[in-house]
């Protein structure tokens, strides 16, 4: 009698924590770097009221720390603001599912409970290091549960690089299994996948004259013309957008499927 094979360890592949108190300790430290800079402005005003060193080395003095103090109000504030408005928060993706730890309630599920992925983040980086990031990743579960990963959480790139594989098998799959039963699947109020093909604005695209693709933040649709030229028909934001790798994966294998004799329409097909 064969041994039981043993089961694979779950693969982390992303994982975040906010803590509450680390805002309010900066925003400490912040204040207490600008009551020390009002101190020296204090005394820098009555240096001058007594005329005590040159004049024109004082207001270049008293310049310095206005604008000091400034930037710590700012900091202050904002660490402030996010200590009232965030919450604890541990999150971790694996290859299998993933685990999220908010406010003593922790929320565990496996990919096959994902039921949206709408990637609405985006950012400006410098090779890996993320230098401006806004928006966020939206997870929907089949239960309705929603989880938001935001700039809070780190490389928001970093994070749907992680997780798009993963988000997109279980979300092309469902497709395919809902267009089986002769159902359309909805991703943005004008773009409607059907069995036989594509709804795209006013056009309607069989498979067999679709090409798909990813470019510059914007999912593409393409059909071929009378000619036998593939022509952009609409471009939509990834971020107004379900389930973006799902249905590139589906589309690519339906189209394969359609036209197994001839290779993808354009270089467009393959960026993602």
């Amino acid at each position: 009698m064969g041994s039981a094979r043993p089961l694979q360890k779950p693969r982390l592949v992303f994982r975040a924590q906010i803590e509450r108190r680390a805002y309010w300790r900066r925003a400490r430290f912040a204040l207490l770097a600008l009551a020390a800079v009002a101190l020296g402005m204090l005394a820098l005003r009555l240096a001058r009221d007594a005329a005590a060193a040159d004049l024109a080395l004082l207001d270049l003095g008293f310049l310095a720390a206005v604008i000091a103090a400034g930037l710590l109000a700012v900091r202050a504030g904002v660490n402030l603001l996010r200590w009232l408005r965030r919450r604890d928060e541990t999150l971790a993706f694996y290859d299998q599912g993933f685990l999220w730890k908010r406010d003593g309630r922790q929320h565990k599920y496996t990919w096959s409970k994902l039921a949206v992925l709408r990637e609405g983040a985006g950012g400006l980086y410098l090779r890996s290091r993320p230098l401006l990031q806004w928006g966020a990743h939206t997870l929907t579960m089949t239960d309705g549960e929603v989880f938001r990963v935001t700039p809070a959480h780190g490389s928001v790139r970093a994070f749907a690089h992680a997780i798009r594989p993963f988000a997109a098998e279980v979300t092309g799959t469902r497709m395919g299994r809902i267009l089986r039963r002769e159902r359309p699947v909805r991703l943005h109020p004008k773009l409607v996948v059907w069995p036989g093909g594509v709804a795209a604005g006013r056009r309607e695209i069989p498979w067999s004259d679709l090409d798909v693709g990813v470019r510059r933040g914007r999912l593409i649709i393409r059909a071929r013309s009378a000619r036998g030229r593939f022509v952009t028909v609409m471009r939509y934001r990834i971020s107004r957008v379900d389930n973006v790798g799902g249905f590139l994966d589906l589309a690519r294998a339906t189209i394969r499927n359609h036209r197994p004799q001839q290779p993808p329409a354009s270089a467009l097909a393959q960026a993602s």
